[in-house]
């Protein structure tokens, strides 16, 4: 049995290269963040549980997005590839390109 971490952990140098990170940093910077906030079914209000503590989030795509994703992805491909486990994947040759 497997049971050390790094069993598991690949690390996949420059899957996503610094400059694509900076890029991705200063496009955020323009996008429009909200608080996050908690929809309660029985009241159909929109609250946020810690008050100002609250994260905000982003649903803007920045230009930077579909790029990280395909790196990303591939990142996971090649270690599913190269693990000896029997994995499920779905919709494997999505971003494949």
């Amino acid at each position: 049995m497997k049971n050390k971490l790094e069993n598991y952990v690949v690390i996949v140098k420059d899957a996503v290269p610094n400059k694509l990170c900076d890029k991705a940093i200063q496009e955020l910077k323009s996008a429009n963040w909200t608080q996050h906030k908690f929809y309660n079914h029985q009241t159909r209000e929109h609250k946020a549980l810690s008050g100002d503590k609250e994260l905000e989030f982003s649903g803007d795509l920045i230009e930077s997005h579909d790029e990280i994703m395909i790196r990303v992805w591939h990142g996971i491909k090649r270690y599913i590839e190269q693990d000896e486990q029997p994995k499920t994947i779905v919709m494997l040759d999505y971003y494949e390109k």
